[in-house]
């Protein structure tokens, strides 16, 4: 009975640790970070919980014969916890997830197999296989220099594959803009050019674009992400980009950064190094080329629709009329960035404006849908900030019917900055309803909303759509906006 009972219960202990080890995945293999949102209160109260249980059967149960009932009555609790906690779970199944796992599995391994060898070990494996948290975060930080030093190999023989290869590196950087560029340059250049998967923007990210780089490729376009200081010359360490673009420089990390000034000074070391680069106006750094107000490239006849943009690109020598079927302000910069490095790497404006005509726009970058209740969805939940804020509220007036903003604020930023405080002061502009989501930045949004609009709280989204149920009606229209996705 307590042998069958002990191995029972440690394939439970196992089985339960997948919801933590996705956790520990998705925070990168950080040693000891927080595997799941949140401290984990109720695993806490199941420790506790069968460490009473344990002190209980050490002083009155001692007797062999119970120790299986114990077993049992110390893992129900995990068991019911398992089965709520593990819908909707679907870890990355690779190769470092099973890695993770065995090294866990292995943690749990040395009490149980000391509760097969001696019947009193039984209870304190009774606790120590409740701590799957706990278990979960010493397996991270076993892992994590092994996976690192792993990683590196990686990005280092990827890194040569692709000097090897003799593509063109094209590296894209900035606070915003950065996967719309991107697309947009691959369009332009036509056959040929491939792109980073999705947003993958941080040296390993890259890397794993580069192992799937199909043979014959000419312009490799690569997104460079700054989220801390250091980063661009971690990436530029590996990767020698000879076209560099940074799109704009806005208060989007200034929460790792200690200045707006230390941000762009991080993201144009791009422009050090490459042959040719270009930059925005607004970024005030040295560059071949600049776009926007002022600068080499510029747009004029801007036309804005809820289906797309349309302007003429000029610079000293050309002008050409270009129509993009991505909505929102924000597209005539990206069009602008990317007209220019497409015609400097040899595209005629011919074949970018053919190319761009179906081009297509990125998930939850002002992704317009409408439901079956006849409500439009406005999708920019990718990320918030707030110049990207601005140009979908003046997206957003285009459309006839109740307006409702759904936000949890901008994050990564310093709340010195008071960004939130706009934020709820621009939606206060434009919206008939707003709804925040989580309660991070509600103050600071509330303060801004300053009671001009009807204002909803959820705690998460899944609340807000509940909330949208009994809100929404046929005609409406629902802006979402922030790391947040309906």
């Amino acid at each position: 009975m307590r042998i069958a009972a002990v191995l029972v219960s440690y394939a439970l202990a196992v089985l339960a640790l997948a919801p933590y080890l996705d956790g520990v995945q998705r925070n990168r293999y950080k040693p000891l970070g927080r595997v799941r949102k949140g401290w984990p209160w109720v695993d806490l109260a199941i420790a506790v919980y069968a460490l009473a249980l344990s002190a209980s059967a050490w002083l009155w149960w001692p007797d062999e014969k119970w120790v299986g009932a114990y077993v049992l009555a110390a893992f129900l609790p995990e068991a019911v916890w398992l089965a709520v906690r593990i819908k909707g779970v679907r870890p990355r199944l690779s190769a470092r997830f099973w890695r993770l796992y065995a090294v866990a599995a292995a943690l749990l391994a040395a009490p149980m197999a000391c509760a097969l060898v001696k019947a009193e070990y039984v209870y304190w494996w009774g606790v120590c296989g409740t701590m799957g948290y706990l278990v979960a975060a010493v397996a991270a930080g076993i892992c994590y220099p092994l996976e690192t030093r792993r990683n590196r190999r990686f990005e280092k023989r990827e890194a040569e594959t692709l000097a090897k290869s003799n593509a063109c590196l094209i590296g894209v950087t900035g606070s915003a803009g950065k996967t719309t560029v991107k697309r947009l340059i691959v369009s332009a250049l036509g056959e040929g050019a491939y792109a980073t998967k999705g947003n993958y923007n941080t040296p390993i990210g890259i890397a794993l674009s580069i192992r799937e780089m199909p043979a014959g490729t000419k312009w490799f376009v690569a997104e460079m992400g700054v989220g801390k200081p250091d980063d661009m010359k971690e990436l530029l360490a590996l990767y020698r980009p000879k076209v560099g673009v940074v799109t704009c420089v806005l208060p989007q990390h200034t929460a790792k950064f200690d200045r707006v000034e230390d941000i762009r000074q991080e993201k144009c070391r791009l422009l050090d190094q490459v042959e040719w680069g270009i930059c925005h106006t607004s970024v005030g750094y040295p560059a071949h080329a600049t776009f926007g107000e002022g600068g080499d490239w510029w747009a004029e006849n801007v036309r804005l629709d809820k289906e797309g943009v349309s302007l003429t690109v000029c610079n000293r020598r050309e002008r050409a009329d270009v129509r993009l079927p991505l909505p929102g302000r924000q597209n005539v910069d990206n069009a602008l960035c990317a007209y220019a490095v497409a015609r400097h790497l040899g595209a005629t404006p011919e074949e970018i404006r053919a190319r761009w005509a179906t081009v297509k726009g990125e998930p939850h970058r002002l992704e317009v849908k409408k439901n079956a209740r006849g409500v439009w969805i406005v999708d920019d939940g990718y990320n918030c900030n707030i110049r990207g804020a601005e140009y979908a509220l003046e997206y957003l007036r285009l459309y006839e019917g109740r307006k409702v903003v759904a936000t949890s604020g901008i994050d990564e930023s310093d709340d010195k900055l008071g960004l939130n405080v706009r934020l709820g002061e621009m939606i206060a502009q434009t919206a008939d309803v707003a709804v925040i989501v989580g309660d991070r930045y509600e103050k600071e949004l509330r303060q801004g909303l300053g009671g001009y609009v009807p204002v909803y709280s959820v705690p998460n989204t899944e609340k807000s759509v509940t909330l949208y149920a009994g809100l929404l009606r046929e005609g409406d229209v629902l802006l979402i906006m922030a790391d947040y996705k309906e």
